[in-house]
């Protein structure tokens, strides 16, 4: 569990302080009320600003999760696998739509990849 925060306190300040403040707002208020538009565009602004930088597409792959955008989840997922093909949160992820969507054996190879 304590290399899990680690890793992602690593990944969170990736590309410094200041970035990293912006991320953590726009995941608080992704927490709060994932229903508006306005996370998905801090968020997407965040991913435009440092386009090499995984979390904010990981951030907004969770928020598409939560708003039932399962396809645009993964596809985000996947954006962020082809930069950090480690990333748990990521293929936890893509999982966690698979199940959704009723792909049950896509579900089970991603969860086992994750672990």
């Amino acid at each position: 569990e304590k290399a899990l925060e680690q890793l992602w306190s690593h990944w969170y300040g990736e590309e410094g302080a200041a970035p990293r403040a912006a991320l953590e707002k726009a995941e608080r208020r992704l927490m709060q009320n994932p229903d508006t538009a306005g996370e998905a565009e801090a968020l997407q602004d965040i991913a435009a600003s440092f386009p090499d930088w995984a979390e904010p597409l990981n951030r907004l792959a969770t928020l598409r999760y939560m708003q039932g955008e399962y396809a645009s989840s993964v596809e985000l997922c996947r954006r962020v696998l082809r930069m950090k093909p480690w990333h748990v949160g990521a293929l936890g992820g893509i999982a966690m739509c698979h199940a959704r969507l009723g792909n049950e054996e896509q579900a089970r190879k991603c969860a086992e990849a994750a672990l």
